[in-house]
């Protein structure tokens, strides 16, 4: 109700995988470490999980990787460098990290300058210090194998059809499902520009709508832009269709330069696929389309 964008994690379905392997509260606060190029000093003994990107993660020097949990001592040190495949891996930690909460949420949305560490939308800087719970003793616990993505591959990404989907052309929608998109390095937390495509968007006048996450917008230029979690809140594009759940985190673990399809999926279908993800996780919310 305050016109301010929703921010968040970008991968939502990481972010879950995250703290469901610590067994936390599903929103529990996690590090969201963007391309690598990061470092974190443990003071207390805990257990930590790192889900997302494989960013080359190493614990006290000796490589690590993603989907699984770890047991850290006192003074261990956890790196990234540069990404192995995807862009966005979530660092969670036993009983969550003790932060302020701003407007409800502990997240950064450096756009609006609001919510981090000191509630003024500035991203974790050298010396900061986050508080949590020691603890020791924890289950070392993995991701099973069947449910772990693939960032490399091309995606075909789901979508359902979007507010004005039936006002463009049958041409297209022809594109929208046939056609090969590249994402563009003008692509951020706002939204994932797509190229080598065009699009052809319907002359309509429009007044400004709502924007959910996954919402794919057609400006006149006619290639597609994907609006994720720093996006503004409303828009005057025509919207051709709207990703699903489980493939938003998809995206936004792709690279400029990688390549995305679209298919179709049926509303219905998509929100029981929600339902599904949302009762795993145990989200105590009604999924909405």
């Amino acid at each position: 109700r305050f016109g301010i964008g929703q921010g968040g994690p970008m991968d939502e379905l990481s972010f879950l995988w995250a703290n469901k392997l610590l067994e936390n509260h599903f929103n529990e606060t996690v590090i969201e470490v963007g391309l690598g190029q990061a470092e974190f000093i443990f003071l207390l003994e805990t257990q930590i999980a790192i889900t997302g990107a494989d960013l080359r993660a190493k614990i006290n020097g000796n490589r690590v990787f993603p989907w699984r949990t770890y047991s850290l001592k006192e003074n261990d040190n956890l790196s990234f460098s540069r990404p192995l495949n995807g862009q966005f891996a979530y660092v969670a930690i036993y009983k969550g990290f003790k932060v302020l909460k701003h407007l409800g949420s502990s997240s950064t949305v450096v756009r609006e300058n609001l919510g981090g560490l000191n509630r003024d939308g500035v991203p974790l800087e050298k010396k900061d210090t986050l508080e949590y719970m020691p603890f020791s003793g924890g289950v070392e616990r993995q991701v099973p194998f069947r449910f772990i993505p693939s960032f490399n591959k091309e995606q075909i990404l789901n979508i359902i059809r979007g507010y004005q989907f039936d006002e463009f052309s049958k041409v297209s929608i022809n594109t929208v499902l046939t056609s090969e998109f590249t994402v563009s390095d003008k692509s951020n937390r706002m939204g994932f520009r797509l190229r080598d495509a065009f699009i052809n968007p319907p002359k309509l006048e429009m007044q400004s709508e709502g924007i959910v996450k996954g919402a794919i917008q057609i400006p006149p230029d006619g290639n597609p832009i994907v609006l994720l979690s720093d996006r503004q809140t409303l828009g005057g594009y025509p919207k051709i269709g709207c990703l699903c759940f489980d493939s938003i985190s998809q995206l936004v673990q792709r690279k400029p330069g990688d390549k995305v399809r679209f298919k179709i999926l049926d509303s219905n279908a998509a929100f029981e696929r929600q339902k599904i993800i949302y009762k795993y996780f145990q989200i105590k919310k009604t999924p909405f389309l």
